[in-house]
C-alpha cells in the first residue's frame, strides 16, 4: 500500500493506490499548474483565501478535470479546526463547489455512502486523513490539525461510519501531506495538551507529531496497523510541491479528495 505521486492532463497530485483498486478515488492536490498568481502559485484551490475566486474556480476545474471529476460536484466544508463530521447525501452534492458560503457547514468532517460524490477538504500543512470500508462501500474524509487531532475527529468518522454498518477491522485509512515531526515547531501551551510520546525536543524547541497521534487513535478505534497509510510527506518540507500556511503564512490551499466510483 502505497501514496505516489502521479501526473494527468498537466496536473500533478498524490493518490492512494490502495483506494484506487478499490474503486475510490483518493487524492490529494499539489500546487503546480494553476492560474494564481504568487503568493498562491498556482494552483490554489482554496475560496477563503485572498486570492482572486475566478483563479481558484479555474484551478478547480482544472484539478478535478484531470481526475475526470465535474468540480460543480464536489461538497466542501466551512472548515474550523472542530471534531464535527457531516453524513452527506445526494441533495448535497455541488455544497461549496462555486462559492464559500454555499459549504455544507461549520465541520471537519464529512461520511457518504452515496457514489458519484466528491468529499472534498482544504489544507495547507493540516493533515487530509481518508476512511475507506470496501465491503459496505462506506467513505470519509477529515481535516486534522493539532485541534481536530486532539479532539479525535477520526474517532467520530468512524463512529459515523460504523453507523452506516461499517467494520473497523475493514476499513482502510490514509494519512496525506501534512506538516511533519521535523518542522511542526510548538509552544509550550501545546506541549502540555498532548502525551509526552507525541512531543519531540530538539534544541529546546517542540515539536508535535500529528501523524503518529492520529494514528493511535485509529488503531484504538479498532482499524488494524497494516491498514494505516501514511504518506510520510511533510508540507513544509516540500514547498515545491505543498502550500505551507506556517512556512509561507499567506498561502494557497491544496484539496484532498475522496469519492466512490459509480
Amino acid at each position: 500500500m502505497s501514496f505516489q505521486i502521479k501526473e494527468n492532463k498537466n496536473i500533478t497530485y498524490g493518490e492512494f493506490t490502495e483506494f484506487a483498486q478499490q474503486g475510490t478515488i483518493a487524492v490529494m492536490s499539489f500546487r503546480q499548474g494553476g492560474k494564481s498568481p504568487s503568493p498562491f502559485n498556482s494552483l490554489n484551490l482554496g475560496l477563503h483565501t485572498d486570492d482572486n475566486k475566478e483563479n481558484v474556480l479555474t484551478n478547480r476545474k482544472l484539478f478535478f478535470n484531470s481526475l475526470d471529476i465535474n468540480y460543480k460536484n464536489i461538497v466542501t466544508l466551512k472548515q474550523v479546526h472542530s471534531n464535527k463530521v457531516e453524513i452527506v447525501n445526494k441533495p448535497d452534492k455541488g455544497r461549496g463547489a462555486l462559492n464559500f458560503n454555499g459549504s455544507l457547514s461549520e465541520a471537519d468532517g464529512m461520511v457518504t455512502i452515496e457514489t458519484g460524490i466528491p468529499l472534498v477538504v482544504f489544507t495547507a500543512d493540516c493533515m487530509p486523513i481518508f476512511f475507506l470500508e470496501p465491503q459496505k462501500r462506506i467513505i470519509g474524509i477529515a481535516h486534522a490539525g493539532w485541534k481536530g487531532t486532539l479532539l479525535k475527529i477520526t474517532r467520530n468518522v468512524i463512529n459515523i461510519m460504523k453507523d452506516f454498518g461499517a467494520n473497523p477491522a475493514n476499513i482502510i485509512t490514509g494519512l496525506g501531506p501534512g506538516i511533519g515531526c521535523c518542522c511542526y515547531k510548538i509552544g509550550a501551551d501545546l506541549v502540555n495538551k498532548f502525551d509526552n510520546k507525541y512531543i519531540e525536543t530538539k534544541n529546546e524547541n517542540y515539536y508535535l507529531n500529528l501523524s503518529e497521534a492520529n494514528k493511535d487513535t485509529l488503531i484504538s478505534c479498532g482499524i488494524k496497523k497494516h491498514n494505516i497509510i501514511d504518506s510520510s510527506f511533510c508540507t513544509s518540507c516540500h514547498t515545491e510541491y505543498c502550500f505551507s500556511y506556517r512556512k509561507e503564512k499567506k498561502t494557497g490551499r491544496m484539496a484532498s479528495v475522496i469519492m466512490l466510483r459509480e
